[in-house]
């Protein structure tokens, strides 16, 4: 395997999707780029369209108006299809539990578009940029077992 090869197995494609946070995970989402973290120098980027993404990055409560455009977005990742949950909200509807406008949790909107994909969870509320980070790595090692070998025609961010 080349170099260029090695290098396109370890870079990740993230398009952050809220569907209803209280902008709690922002700060930590914003944490990841600055200079401190700095996720690009480790091969990850933000991208602006869920097309070109390998994985979603999704904050805030799944609400009944949310989830259809959840289930789209997910859609249109490229498979095999990675979704991190992060936050409480997110991954257990936090403090939203049981309300009526919530009925369903990210992972479950997510495995009804698509029964395959695989989702990551992140708790906290808000999470810890390290907690976010070390998701985006178990998203990366679960994409790599998913993917049988480099991704043709795409060159590291």
């Amino acid at each position: 395997m080349t170099a260029a090869e090695k290098a396109l197995l370890r870079s990740l494609w993230l398009y952050p999707a809220d569907v209803g946070s209280c902008g709690g995970c922002a700060p930590a989402l914003l944490e990841l780029l600055a200079p401190r973290l700095d996720i690009e120098r480790l091969g990850l980027a933000v991208v602006d369209s869920p097309r070109h993404a390998d994985a979603l990055l999704v904050t805030g409560v799944c609400t009944r108006q949310s989830a259809p455009r959840l289930q789209e977005l997910c859609r249109a990742v490229p498979a095999p299809r990675v979704v991190l949950a992060v936050g409480a909200c997110a991954v257990s509807q936090g403090v939203f539990a049981g309300g009526y406008n919530a009925p369903r949790t990210v992972e479950e909107v997510v495995r009804a578009a698509d029964p395959e994909a695989i989702v990551v969870h992140v708790p906290g509320c808000p999470p810890r940029p390290e907690a976010i980070l070390l998701g985006i790595s178990r998203a990366m090692e679960a994409l790599a077992a998913a993917r049988p070998g480099p991704r043709a025609g795409r060159a590291a961010p």
